[in-house]
């Protein structure tokens, strides 16, 4: 269940996504560590799905995988693109999320309005949340915030510590060198006895 964005976001993405960008994607080592573990047939949900290429993947490796984006040309693209996976246009941040194994937050975050609101949500509904955030410590409004599609290490911080079980998997560069692109695997809660991997 979802609705449309009103206050811009959509046409912001569609104009982004009209023209013929490159966006970081999840090194092959870490998405296998993280869903290495999952049952085939796992739902994975891909939240700012983009062009489709991580929900095509998971779903040629078994997955029950699923896209969600603000942009009607993102998806557009990705359907035509990966014909037969299954991609939504809707407010990734108001929609209502199914339960689902895994959901994917990958560069997302900076573009959400109430990220802490967001996060809970996210991992109400997902028994595991990927998460990649692009971070700079430079150039930091008064506030402390990061200028630019990126979140202060301090901001994402304190947005990762309500949740206890959450582990710092990686660091790596995104296209041009910078700002670093920080990985987090965490949970709301796991079943008894499973660990993070």
């Amino acid at each position: 269940v979802g609705t449309e964005p009103s206050d811009g976001r959509q046409a912001y993405w569609d104009a982004v996504h009209s023209k013929d960008v490159v966006f970081w994607q999840i090194p092959d080592v870490i998405l296998h560590g993280v869903t290495g573990s999952l049952a085939p047939g796992s739902t994975v949900v891909d939240l700012g799905c983009g062009s489709g290429d991580l929900v095509a993947k998971l779903a040629a490796s078994g997955f029950n995988a699923h896209g969600i984006d603000w942009s009607h040309v993102a998806v557009r693209a990705a359907r035509a693109r990966h014909p037969g996976n299954v991609f939504v246009a809707l407010d990734v941040e108001a929609c209502e999320l199914a339960p689902c194994d895994l959901a994917v937050i990958s560069l997302l975050l900076p573009f959400i309005t109430d990220r802490a609101r967001f996060l809970r949500k996210v991992a109400t509904a997902a028994s595991r949340v990927l998460l990649t955030v692009p971070v700079s410590a430079e150039d930091l409004t008064e506030s402390g915030r990061a200028r630019g599609p990126c979140l202060s290490a301090l901001e994402l911080t304190a947005l990762l510590e309500p949740f206890p079980l959450c582990v710092h998997i990686a660091d790596a560069t995104s296209p041009g060198g910078a700002p670093m692109v920080r990985v987090y695997l965490f949970s709301a809660a796991l079943p008894i006895g499973e660990k993070l991997p």
